[in-house]
């Protein structure tokens, strides 16, 4: 397994709303990540 480069814990808020769950959120070297979701609000 490749290094990690960025570990998060516990995404959940931005400005007092709920965007994401995600307890943790690891990217390894080499890995490509992306949100979809909702726009405009």
């Amino acid at each position: 397994m490749e290094k990690v480069c960025i570990e998060w814990n516990n995404i959940d808020s931005f400005l007092d709303r709920v965007v994401l769950n995600i307890p943790r959120l690891a990217v390894h070297s080499f890995d490509r990540i992306g949100i979809v979701g909702k726009n405009g609000y």
